[in-house]
């Protein structure tokens, strides 16, 4: 199963909070890290650990996961402070 969605986030707090707003909602969302991952829900959010990278890495990160990860819609979580590669990843 595709996921519906396919959420980024730069860091696992950002991730966390993506994945809460939609459970939140009664929507079924799994949030993973690290690795890659079968889906089996409507929302996949995936903690990328990009936000202490160079943006040229960050940006090769985002193109492998969306790669892997083919979905109807992608989102781009970025941090309330505007802190991370935001250029870069959404860019890529």
């Amino acid at each position: 199963m595709l996921p519906e969605l396919f959420v980024l986030a730069d860091d696992l707090t950002g991730a966390l909070e993506a994945g809460a707003a939609f459970a939140q909602q009664g929507i079924a969302a799994r949030v993973e890290w690290g690795r890659e991952v079968e889906c089996c829900t409507p929302v996949l959010v995936i903690d990328t650990e990009t936000r202490h990278v160079p943006g040229a890495a960050a940006a090769e990160e985002i193109r492998r996961r969306m790669a892997h990860y083919p979905a109807r819609m992608i989102y781009k979580k970025t941090d309330s402070t505007l802190r991370g590669n935001i250029r870069e990843e959404l860019m890529a």
